[in-house]
């Protein structure tokens, strides 16, 4: 199964962007704050500021981002960083508080050249009220669990409870119906919830950055999303809805702008969860089970495997353990022992499991299923309110955020790329590289000497806690 990639930047290297106009250039004579773009506490030599103006930082200039700069322009360099200038972005001081940081420019806006400092720093939320809620360094602090796992969470008013909604049938006045794209950890109970993941819960926000890792080396159960991210899309209670001794966190498992995908070989529709029931029962011990639905798993055979087939309980709601999906098919292929499945074959999907055990329960005929990211309720993740650095033009270009610096003078830690196609980090062996989210690339890749990664169709984070 593909796993879709996403982007992030650094500095990056300087060659188109050279001989390319700009409406003018705008030149930080002293040390200051920046944000928003046209708002400078030192000497900036500039007429008036515009959003497609070029910003020099020459040596021996500080410059820190406070708020979003949101910049676009003519192609080319937007943003130069010359030997011995600095360039931070941190959201620890924003000026409206600690919260994610945006830098928005043109294609190539960006270069650090060799020399130059450029330290990108988001903030992690903490997992206790013992000091403020956000802190940069990605420690034991910042640990929080998923609670149990609801596919397609949507909150059902008459029964004032969140249910799986993957056909989106909750339609009250007061209902929110569910989504395939979204996945929900539901804390059921605050009052008995692990003081780690409560006292987060009332700091955490919107598009804030979820990305799952393994907080415990030595414990061969390791999330089983370990080392993929995805922005929170809600986050209650919040006074919307009165069940408030519950909580509800959701990600969007597209991990994409969905106002501009860019991967077209991963597109939404592998990407969401899918729901059926049984045609059949599950046996203990077996790998193999029908499914109704002769396109629930794809238009090809084997498009879903690598995620997770999850059955439900009795009651309906969806069991915490789901099994890795290893093969499928359409219909049953030729020479396969028969499948009982009591509608037609034509209308049965087969599912086979990568657990030698077989099925550990007894589902019946009808029970639903979902196939969903196989996470599971305790799964370790943090969360930041990352620097985004990102494109204004709409249009994503493999030349972006180019740069060449030589002293290790690059620092990205908590940053979401957005949009772009690949990081550079040429001559920066130095360099410091933690939580970083490549989002959504098209064939791009991070790259330092001796390493390149390619990206394209990966999720991907990097990080060493």
């Amino acid at each position: 199964m593909q796993r879709a990639g996403s982007l992030l930047i650094v500095c990056l290297l300087p060659i188109l962007g050279a001989g390319l106009a700009h409406a003018a250039d705008c030149e930080f004579l002293t040390s200051g704050s920046w944000g928003p773009f046209d708002t400078y506490t030192g000497t900036l030599d500039c007429a008036t500021p515009q959003a497609s103006d070029s910003y020099i930082v020459p040596s021996g200039v500080t410059v820190d981002v406070i708020d979003d700069i949101l910049l676009a322009g003519t192609p080319g360099e937007q943003i130069s960083v010359k030997a011995g200038g600095t360039f931070r972005i941190r959201a620890l001081a924003r000026q409206s508080g600690a919260g994610r940081l945006v830098l928005s420019m043109n294609r190539q806006g960006l270069v650090c050249d060799s020399g130059s400092t450029c330290e990108f720093e988001g903030a992690f939320r903490r997992n206790d009220d013992l000091g403020p809620a956000l802190q940069s360094d990605l420690d034991s602090d910042v640990h929080l669990e998923a609670g149990a796992i609801l596919p397609c969470p949507g909150w059902n008013a008459s029964a004032s409870s969140w249910e799986s909604d993957c056909a989106a049938a909750l339609q009250g006045p007061s209902d929110l119906p569910g989504s395939t794209y979204e996945v929900g950890f539901h804390y059921i109970d605050l009052a008995s919830t692990a003081p780690t993941t409560n006292a987060a819960f009332a700091t955490l926000e919107v598009k804030e950055i979820l990305c799952f890792y393994d907080a415990n080396r030595d414990d061969p159960l390791a999330p089983v999303d370990d080392g993929f991210c995805y922005e929170i899309v809600w986050v209650s209670p919040d006074g919307s809805h009165p069940d408030d001794a519950s909580a509800m966190l959701k990600i969007d498992i597209r991990q994409t702008n969905p106002d501009r995908p860019r991967n077209s070989s991963y597109p939404f529709s592998l990407r969401e969860v899918r729901y059926s029931s049984l045609a059949a029962p599950t046996t203990l011990g077996s790998t193999i089970v029908a499914v109704e639905g002769n396109t629930l798993l794809g238009i090809r055979d084997r498009e879903r495997v690598g995620m997770w087939l999850r059955f439900a309980d009795p009651a309906g709601n969806p069991l915490d353990q789901a099994y890795k999906i290893s093969r499928t098919w359409n219909a049953p292929p030729d020479g396969m022992a028969p499948i009982d499945c009591p509608i037609s074959l034509a209308d049965c999907d087969i599912v086979e499991i990568y657990d030698p055990r077989g099925f550990q329960t007894v589902s019946t005929l009808g029970a639903s299923i979902w196939i969903d990211y196989g996470h599971r309720q305790g799964d370790d993740f943090f969360v930041v309110a990352a620097v985004v650095l990102t494109e204004g033009d709409g249009v994503q270009d493999p030349t972006k955020f180019r740069s060449v610096t030589s002293v290790g003078s690059v620092r990205m830690v908590g940053v979401l790329a957005d949009d772009l196609s690949g990081i550079r980090l040429l001559e920066s062996e130095g360099a410091v590289v933690k939580a970083l989210w490549l989002r959504d690339t098209t064939g791009g890749s991070l790259g330092w000497p001796g390493k390149r990664q390619r990206t394209d169709d990966r999720r991907r984070i990097k990080h060493n806690v």
